[in-house]
């Protein structure tokens, strides 16, 4: 179930949703559940590469989503309103931290 207060697990999860999963496993809730805003890319590549990328942001992007055009998440993000923590620490609070002193 997607969460907008579920802890931050670095390199792994935001809000329930799991790096390396297909989007298709999460579809259904976030367009039942959420405001979901989708845009298609196509960036510039070397031949033979990916090239084409799907964003979904979800409540105005308090959940951010990367995925392949074939649906595999490769990247989730989240801004100031996302509820959940990361090591104890409350996402607007490291958000406005100096970059250099955020590492996730």
């Amino acid at each position: 179930m997607i969460a907008l207060n579920a802890n931050i697990i670095s390199y792994k999860s935001i809000g329930n949703i799991q790096i390396g999963d297909n989007i298709l496993t999460y579809l259904d809730e976030m367009y039942q559940r959420f405001d979901v805003k989708c845009q298609e890319c196509e960036l510039y590549s070397p031949p033979g590469e990916q090239n084409r990328w799907c964003f979904y942001s979800l409540n105005d992007g308090t959940l951010t989503i990367t995925t392949t055009f074939d649906g595999d998440i490769i990247g989730i993000g989240c801004n100031q309103n996302y509820q959940g923590k990361y090591i104890n620490i409350k996402t607007s609070y490291m958000l406005a931290l100096p970059w250099k002193s955020c590492a996730i």
